[in-house]
């Protein structure tokens, strides 16, 4: 029985073909883990509505917009390294009250646009986490009061700059997705109103005439795209 000899010409062939294999096998997985993952978080908040304005002359306390209303903001970032992401966040509110003294209603919405960055620390149980994230970015104040019994309308509107903190206590229910508990607060400002609702209803002589600082704490559940998995 003869025993099969192949070229030595052969084996260099071979091995050629698994060391490229090998390489581009390689590069593929390492391009594919420094790939940017795309992560989502949607909320719905219980804010708190302090009543109070802040300004370097002190606090405003104004207790016709005291209260709790309902927001929903959502956040859509990259996840540029692993338990770290970057990108927007954007949330809408509205305060609504009759105001006796004035025998009107008034409806003021807002809406925030900003950057946002979040960060994912793991806890000593697995499934659970602690998410924090901060954002920057515009606010856009639209004011309307409506007198009872009538049609006539006041209408205003003011953009402004706003500051968002948020800390989440996440549970991981899939590699994918993850419910939370979060807690945050907002400072939204209104710079120079135009229109003919009058700011002095809502924002006070404080900064400006037509100046305000809010300051808004809120608690929430949150669904999101785990980060570090």
């Amino acid at each position: 029985m003869r025993k099969l000899v192949l070229p030595m010409a052969n084996f260099k062939r071979l091995a050629g073909v698994l060391l490229a294999t090998s390489v581009v096998a390689t590069s593929a997985a390492a391009q594919e883990s420094q790939k940017p993952t795309l992560t989502t978080e949607i909320g719905l908040s219980t804010v708190w509505n302090t009543g109070m304005n802040i300004s370097p002359f002190g606090l405003k306390y104004q207790s016709e917009y005291f209260g709790l209303r309902p927001a929903l903001h959502t956040q859509l970032l990259l996840q540029y390294k692993p338990g770290e992401a970057i990108g927007l966040e954007a949330q809408g509110l509205q305060w609504r009250r009759s105001l006796a003294d004035l025998s009107a209603e008034t409806r003021i919405q807002q809406s925030y646009v900003g950057l946002a960055w979040a960060k994912v620390s793991p806890l000593n149980r697995p499934s659970f986490f602690l998410r924090n994230s901060l954002s920057v970015g515009l606010t856009y104040t639209h004011g309307l009061a409506q007198a009872w019994g009538s049609r006539d309308e006041t209408k205003a509107n003011a953009w402004g700059i706003g500051l968002t903190y948020r800390l989440t206590l996440g549970y991981r229910l899939s590699p994918y997705h993850a419910i939370g508990l979060q807690v945050g607060l907002s400072t939204y400002s209104s710079f120079g109103w135009r229109g003919t609702f009058s700011p002095d209803a809502y924002t006070g002589s404080i900064l400006g005439k037509n100046t305000n600082v809010g300051v808004y704490p809120s608690v929430g559940l949150v669904f999101t795209n785990p980060l570090g998995r």
